[in-house]
């Protein structure tokens, strides 16, 4: 009996996820930041019974889909120059009976005009049907200068215990806030070190004003490989679209960053790029080499190394290694504010799990 008790246990909750609808929702006032997405129907199937509050996790967990763990969500978060901000990620859940309690619903979940009628008319609509529908909403709200993003993330759905049941709500809502630029706001390259081709900021690493003609050899360490942190909000810059006209020409080719070899990322290849150090008629913008062996990235992104050891000139363990004194240095990108707001939700994703 307990075997068979577990397994209708486990069959119910599977069952619950499948009907369930949800909605996501940030912010009670109109965001400036708002997408919808409609989701597929699903068949109401019936239950043994089971725990309301446990439904809800459940039916959390089914719709936040989170693309990744919470640590890791919010180590993404830091590493894209975002501050979250302590204490304010909250969590809570609910059940009730439905219509009855359609009004309290939506003043748990600030369901404003539309959202309300909404759920009046799905409420409706699965009055003398065994069919759900699922729903889902995102938006933001910005807060004070524009630099803090509060997010509430709500999650509810409609549902019966067993076929000709009353319908039941299970409800919850989390909210985070998030200091846009809070982790880059120190760390990072001096202004006076920056390019900037229109929305888009650069600088390399080790740091160089774009303007410095002295060659330098602060990317290498004797006899040892040179490990440099990579601040939070920027990034290896990788080829786009937009490599071959604007960034090779007007931030590789028209400054001299201190190197005459500046490395890319492209795919799992680092190509170097010769600057204008040298002068125009030097081959500035001319492609160096299609890939340099003694540049990596470690995995987590907060470092790279310039290996001091020359494997070229000692391909076998065996010889007496060679020591570069040389070496290029890599084009960093400053993290877009867009890319950031999307690690900030899929942080709040990962957070309604383990709340």
């Amino acid at each position: 009996q307990y075997f068979l008790s577990c397994m209708a246990l486990r069959w119910h909750q599977a069952a619950t996820v499948r009907c369930c609808n949800a909605l996501w929702h940030v912010g009670r006032q109109r965001s400036s930041l708002r997408a919808r997405h409609s989701l597929c129907l699903s068949r109401t199937v019936g239950s043994p019974g089971g725990s309301a509050v446990a439904d809800a996790k459940e039916l959390l967990k089914g719709m936040c889909r989170p693309s990744m763990h919470l640590p890791a969500a919010a180590q993404l978060v830091e590493r894209c120059g975002g501050l979250l901000v302590e204490g304010e990620t909250q969590a809570d859940l609910g059940v009730a009976e439905m219509p009855g309690a359609i009004r309290s619903v939506g003043e748990a979940l600030a369901l404003e005009g539309e959202e309300l009628k909404a759920l009046q008319e799905k409420l409706r609509q699965m009055a003398d049907s065994d069919t759900t529908g699922t729903w889902s909403v995102i938006s933001e709200q910005r807060l004070e200068d524009g630099n803090m993003l509060r997010a509430r993330l709500v999650a509810y759905g409609l549902w019966r215990q067993q076929l000709g049941d009353g319908l039941r709500c299970l409800y919850g809502d989390l909210t985070a806030q998030l200091h846009i630029g809070g982790a880059s706001a120190s760390g990072g390259p001096p202004p006076d070190h920056c390019v900037t081709e229109g929305s888009r900021c650069f600088s390399v690493l080790p740091w160089k004003r774009p303007d410095d003609r002295h060659m330098g050899d602060d990317m290498c360490v004797w006899q040892d490989d040179n490990w440099v942190e990579i601040p939070f909000g920027w990034k290896p810059y990788e080829a786009c679209k937009d490599f071959d006209y604007v960034v090779l020409p007007k931030v590789i080719a028209a400054h001299s960053w201190g190197t005459d070899l500046v490395l890319v990322r492209r795919g799992n290849k680092w190509p170097g790029w010769k600057t204008g150090i040298l002068g125009t008629g030097s081959g500035a913008g001319k492609r160096s080499t299609s890939h340099v062996g003694w540049f990596e990235v470690e995995p987590s992104g907060r470092r790279c190394v310039f290996r001091g050891e020359d494997t070229e000139r000692t391909p076998s363990k065996k010889l007496v290694p060679m020591w570069r004194s040389w070496s290029g240095r890599v084009l960093l990108e400053k993290v877009s504010e867009e890319e950031q707001l999307g690690s900030f939700r899929s942080y709040v994703r990962a957070a309604a799990l383990e709340r």
